[in-house]
């Protein structure tokens, strides 16, 4: 599992630290301008007040309002759809108990954690990022289908173990409605 993990943070991670590598001083300037931490020692500003509001921006970015600059996501859509943000509002305190007991919990916690602070860690004029916050959407999948099978046991029990046609005709809409929007985000909106 180490060379797989290895093999995947290579594949994911290798273009953007070959570009650092070989353009250093260009990555360095960029970073510098878009570092809270630069902005907060230029500015005198208080890191924890200045770090808590970038925190929530990212928040609400996911659940609710969406990234404000069209260069980065479309502008306004939350990351989060609605219904999966209200299934996830379940699952996040289920995670948050498990992550003691179940290392897939803490994988999860720790990964939505570090691909959020490369958007909490920047400006906060210009907080939330869609563009440096969008590989913590994965997590938030995987989150849900970890948790929502253990909520969803009782109703499958009382069901007969089956979902009724009409709970699954919802579910191939939803997924395709899914795929739609995506397909005209990418091959209508943003070229």
């Amino acid at each position: 599992w180490v060379l797989a993990y290895t093999g995947g943070f290579l594949v994911t991670a290798g273009p953007m630290l070959w570009y650092i590598a070989g353009h250093w001083a260009e990555y360095s300037l960029r970073a510098d301008q878009v570092s809270l931490f630069v902005d907060v020692a230029k500015s005198g500003k208080p890191l924890l007040g200045e770090l808590w509001g970038t925190t929530l921006k990212h928040l609400l970015m996911f659940n609710f309002r969406g990234d404000f600059n069209a260069r980065h996501n479309l502008h306004f859509y939350p990351h989060v759809d609605l219904i999966s943000a209200c299934a996830l509002a379940l699952c996040v305190p289920m995670l948050l108990g498990q992550a003691w007991r179940d290392s897939r919990a803490r994988f999860l916690l720790l990964w939505a954690g570090a691909m959020l602070c490369a958007g909490i860690f920047t400006l906060p004029i210009e907080a939330p990022q869609g563009h440096r916050t969008v590989l913590a959407a994965p997590a938030l999948a995987l989150a849900l289908g970890l948790c929502l099978p253990p909520l969803l046991r009782p109703w499958r029990e009382r069901l007969g173990g089956r979902w009724p046609q009409a709970f699954q005709a919802l579910g191939l809409c939803f997924l395709l409605g899914a795929v739609a929007f995506n397909a005209y985000e990418l091959l209508k909106l943003w070229p």
